[in-house]
């Protein structure tokens, strides 16, 4: 039974799994070269050896950092994150595609697997609640949702594809970063500091290019995919029943969601249109197909 309607909106501070994954590698590298000596003191050792060292060095960090962040959010994206199995049912609110924006269509390895928002029933507003975020339907009654992925083949190609292409992309972008930061070179300080930052960058952009290239390679072997029921098409309206991986979903801000769902029922139709409001399921839908829980 439900414990009563949690409060929609955000509770606590957003998180965002790639953000937290990358600052953390990053202050652990921070830490480390800390330990070593200050920043400065790294910055003026590589202007003092110049073309010779510093410039090599400069296009490699920027290399290295490009390829490390795109293997993290493939990483965080196609990897089973642990979290509790459970049951929830409803009415589907809307459905977000992969690559539904034309920068998780281009930078394919930014693109998230297929959601669905579903409007639960009353009775599931426990698995909603969390002290990050509750995300709720546009209904007068601000019907809680539980957000449902479903693992892509399609998203995880592409990523395997943009580490292929990205790592294939780091010996041509230290040479091209090399090649204009010595074009550049070290005459004066300034200069020479520019140089190092050009090396970088274009280091790193290239190797981000080359991950595009393959990251579109991957996506067209992949092939496509749906959210589907039983070899049929979910589609808005549809009252489902979901089984899955329950946790606070970083790429909700920390809202609950199934990360991923390992089962779907269909049980037919609503005649309603979104925004659904809960009273829709908490009607139409019954019984759903969530084990019954005697206490």
């Amino acid at each position: 039974m439900a414990n009563g309607k949690p409060p929609c909106g955000r509770l606590d501070a957003s998180r965002d799994d790639d953000l937290t994954t990358i600052l953390l590698v990053l202050g652990i590298l921070l830490t480390l070269v800390g330990g070593i000596t200050k920043a400065a003191d790294i910055a003026k050792w590589l202007i003092s050896q110049g073309v010779t060292l510093g410039i090599p060095l400069a296009a490699i960090a920027g290399a290295l950092a490009a390829f490390a962040v795109i293997t993290i959010m493939v990483l965080n994206r196609c990897n089973p994150t642990s979290g509790v199995q459970a049951c929830a049912a409803g009415v589907i609110n809307e459905i977000v595609p992969s690559f539904d924006s034309g920068v998780d269509s281009f930078f394919t390895f930014t693109a998230i697997h297929d959601r669905v928002d579903v409007v639960v029933k009353s009775s599931y507003w426990h698995l909603v609640a969390n002290n990050v975020l509750v995300r709720c339907a546009n209904d007068p009654l601000q019907s809680p949702m539980l957000a449902a992925f479903y693992f892509s083949d399609e998203v995880c190609a592409a990523g395997t594809g943009a580490i292929i292409g990205g790592a294939a992309g780091i010996i041509p972008g230290v040479l091209a970063g090399v090649a204009l930061g010595v074009l550049i070179g070290c005459a004066t300080v300034i200069l020479c500091l520019i140089a190092l930052i050009v090396a970088a960058i274009v280091a790193a952009a290239i190797v981000v290019a080359a991950a595009v290239i393959g990251g579109q390679i991957g996506k067209a072997v992949g092939g496509s995919s749906q959210p589907s029921a039983d070899g049929a098409e979910l589609a808005v309206g549809d009252y489902i029943t979901t089984t899955g991986n329950l946790l606070n979903v970083g790429y909700l801000d920390g809202a609950r969601g199934f990360w991923w769902v390992t089962d779907t029922t269909l049980h037919g139709r609503s005649t309603g249109v979104p925004p659904f409001s809960h009273t829709d399921p908490d009607t139409s839908l019954n019984p759903d197909a969530c084990p019954v829980i005697i206490e």
